[in-house]
């Protein structure tokens, strides 16, 4: 009802978070996907990516798209939380080998 509201973003993250938990994987990849092109400087954008590279990758079993949505994490937000995970699940899907440390 209140396009442009400070919330917005908010409410298209919380409706994809619904969608996803009743399998409706389309649907939150269309709302996750609006959240990055209308909102990607706002709090939620790298949240956004993330939750969709791991829907890319768990649920819809795309992994072309799920390393986009990774390498995006890497390069254009640099300063998320999932920075980390996103290295991580890239190289993996990416096919790097990993060597374990303890060997």
């Amino acid at each position: 009802k209140f396009p442009g509201h400070s919330l917005a973003d908010e409410i298209l993250f919380a409706k994809a978070t619904i969608a996803e938990r009743r399998n409706l994987f389309e649907e939150a990849e269309k709302l996750y996907l609006e959240i990055i092109k209308n909102y990607s400087f706002d709090i939620l954008a790298d949240n956004a990516v993330f939750q969709l590279a791991q829907l890319y990758e768990f649920k819809l079993k795309d992994l072309e798209k799920a390393k986009k949505m990774y390498e995006t994490i890497i390069l254009n937000y640099t300063g998320s939380l999932y920075i980390t995970e996103a290295r991580k699940r890239f190289r993996n899907l990416r096919g790097d080998v990993i060597l374990d440390k303890e060997q």
